[in-house]
């Protein structure tokens, strides 16, 4: 199963480096990833103060942003600084993490609407006392904090401050120095006045450069050195606390088969993976939070670490022991070119040379766009499914380029590999004899489609189409698809990639109806498929194979439906009639699609709560264009209502053209969440 892949952060960098910390460091880079980054992490370098910015396209990427400190004004009107808080604005309509250190505090703060200026106690540089208020909006960065005020000290050097905090930012810590040492904007924005990546021989450099150049006095310096010489700062607390923030661990709950596990990853970026149950009393440690590292139950407050083991239970009387059956069932996890392996057997060790591995993707130049989906039919139809070519002309007629239903015929298959772990083959057209795909399936639930081209210049390119299917429980199936190729695609790069998930979402939406009954017809008729198909050599040999391959696997699985043999689920599905966890947090807070009130009904047939729920982009796009929507209607509003004031005829058609641009623009935007959220309906079975 598929987590999250490699987690992506970029430095934006507003100063250039010293010569001192190319020196010590290699230059400022390597200060930031050295105290945010983590092991498995992917940092990327854009010198903004240069004019060097991420591309657009590739902003949803990122699973975090850091705006460095700079020697410019926050409040300056360079170019780059104006391009700056564009970008900065785009971020926080993504929701995406962005933090913002000095100068990155202030220029946050700057873009979101607050106000920024020359500190009116003028520079502040050393080491200060910062106290945070009490009674804070609760924060999953702020979770390390103790109860009542808490004062840390900090590296500091501006001349800058934040006057005035966005509207809806709370200011989360000050110093007697500085109104605003710390603020945050919900979950995403988070500013510091202060750095938290210093180390004092950083600050003691600058504090040489600064007196060298003219910007401050001797005996300041000199004060400023003995602040840092007198105390050490809370280097270990603001790294703890801008890690949380950035990294946003939470545990993850899920479902494989009939058993229900939890992930997470410890404090040292390992990735643990448990029995979704506290020994206590069988709570979700799913719906728990992670505690320097530890996962806790937050039921009782019991937490766990490692292999297992329980290393807290807050009941137990001063001296006692935590008693050895407080331990968790674990299980042997493994992360693999980007995807989550977890080994479920209770009978054998785990053995990592049954990973699969995916030689396209590890091919230089592979590029891949994927997407998640959560569809309500049991995995191995869902597999048929995808093995079956012979559907695609019809059920996906002119859904994309290659779909035709006049292109529907007799195919012709060769299968050339046939092992307990799965089979393959080639297969294509009868019109075309070098039949130039190659199918593979392999244990437990994953499919590749691959196909390699010769292109004008006579290199070798190479085209996957990878399903990884996870038995998400009785008749229902999470599937990651991963489509990629070692040549780019024009279209790959001009379209976003909420276009490619919303067109996935109308693949499968076709399938649906068709598939869902196939799931109610096996479990009502309780016999193998092969009474019950009628396969065509020319159309179903891969899904003959699959049904076959289960007749010799099966027995290992808790419940499967073969060619000659089946074995029904033992016990009755479970319906959770008030779901927990992330699914039904998000869906909870978002506009009903066909639920009650403003609550989304958790319907897995629905394409919200199939696809966007789990999907961090499209939930970030849909909430984008939401944003930008009400924007819109307001400057509708705003310029319809001055062109009724105004007298002078050339601005009455001004303003009407800027009604008009932006009732539009608000109509494309909703047009937007429609295409992303809607399920596609067939023109016959509209009402």
């Amino acid at each position: 199963m598929k987590v999250e892949g490699e987690r992506r952060y970029a430095l934006l960098l507003a100063a250039k480096d010293s010569d001192y910390a190319k020196k010590m460091y290699g230059g400022y880079f390597n200060v930031f990833v050295g105290a945010f980054g983590e092991e498995g992490e992917k940092w990327d370098l854009f010198r903004v103060v240069e004019g060097e910015f991420p591309e657009m396209e590739e902003l949803d990427s990122y699973h975090g942003f850091v705006v460095s400190g700079s020697p410019h004004n926050a409040y300056g009107n360079d170019m780059w600084i104006l391009k700056l808080c564009f970008l900065l604005q785009i971020l926080d309509a993504m929701k995406k993490r962005v933090l913002g250190v000095c100068f990155g505090h202030q220029v946050l703060c700057r873009a979101l609407g607050g106000k920024v200026g020359k500190a009116n106690s003028g520079w502040d540089i050393g080491l200060r006392k910062v106290t945070f208020i009490e009674n804070l909006t609760p924060s999953h960065f702020l979770d390390g904090l103790d109860e009542g005020p808490v004062s840390a000290s900090i590296i500091e050097c501006h001349q800058d401050e934040v006057w005035e905090v966005p509207l809806g930012a709370e200011v989360i810590a000050f110093s007697d120095k500085t109104g605003v040492e710390v603020f945050h904007m919900g979950e995403h924005i988070l500013g510091i006045q202060g750095h938290p990546e210093y180390n004092r021989d950083i600050l003691y450099d600058l504090i040489d450069r600064l007196l060298n150049n003219g910007s401050i006095e001797g005996a300041f310096a000199n004060d400023a050195k003995a602040t840092l010489e007198a105390a050490e700062p809370s280097k270990q607390f603001w790294e703890r606390m801008s890690k949380s923030f950035l990294h946003d661990d939470a545990p993850l709950g899920l479902t494989v088969f009939d058993k229900q596990i939890v992930l997470y990853r410890d404090g040292n970026g390992v990735l643990q993976c448990y029995e979704d149950r506290c020994p206590h009393r069988l709570a979700k440690l799913s719906e728990g939070q992670l505690i320097d590292g530890r996962l806790e139950c937050l039921y009782h407050g019991w937490q766990f670490e490692g292999k297992g083991k329980c290393v807290k239970i807050p009941q137990l009387p001063a001296g006692a022991k935590i008693p050895n059956s407080a331990c968790v069932k674990t299980y042997e996890v493994r992360d693999s070119q980007g995807v989550v392996w977890v080994w479920m057997s209770d009978k054998k060790t785990a053995n990592t040379e049954k990973l699969p591995w995916f030689e396209h993707y590890a091919r230089p130049g592979f590029q891949d766009v994927s997407h998640t989906h959560e569809l309500p039919y049991d995995h191995s139809i869902l597999l048929e499914n995808l093995m079956d070519p012979a559907h695609v002309p019809i059920s996906h007629d002119r859904t994309d380029w290659s779909a035709k239903r006049e292109d529907a015929q007799a195919l012709v298959f060769k299968v050339t590999e046939r092992t307990d772990r799965g089979f393959g083959g080639s297969w294509g057209k009868v019109s075309d004899p070098t039949m130039p795909n190659f199918l593979r399936f392999e244990a437990p639930c994953v499919l590749q489609n691959n196909r390699e081209i010769i292109d004008k210049n006579g290199n070798k390119q190479y085209v996957s189409a990878l399903f990884l299917c996870r038995p998400a429980g009785q008749g229902k199936s999470m599937l990651i698809v991963r489509f990629g190729a070692t040549m780019s695609s024009f279209l790959v790069k001009l379209l976003p990639k909420w276009y490619f998930h919303q067109n996935a979402g109308k693949v499968f939406e076709q399938d649906m109806g068709f598939l869902s009954s196939q799931n109610e017809v096996l479990m009502k008729e309780k016999v193998p498929t092969g009474a019950l198909y009628l396969n065509l050599r020319s159309s179903d040999t891969w899904v003959a194979e699959y049904r076959k391959w289960m007749d010799k696997v099966g027995h290992g699985m808790p419940y499967y439906f073969g060619h000659n043999t089946i074995s029904l689920p033992r016990d009755p599905a479970v319906v959770e009639h008030a779901p927990a966890g992330l699914v039904a947090g998000i869906s909870a807070s978002m506009p009903a699609k066909g639920g009650i009130g403003a609550v989304h009904a958790p319907n897995p047939a629905n394409r919200y709560f199939r696809h966007v729920v789990h999907c961090k982009g499209c939930r970030k796009t849909v909430q984008a264009f939401q944003a930008w929507k009400n924007g819109l209607y307001i400057l509708t509003l705003a310029t319809a209502a001055l062109a009724v004031l105004v007298s002078g005829r050339q601005w009455k058609v001004l303003l009407l053209a800027s009604t008009a641009i932006f009732l539009t623009g608000a109509y494309a935007c909703s047009s937007a969440v429609s295409l992303i959220t809607t399920n596609f309906v067939r023109k016959h079975r509209r009402l």
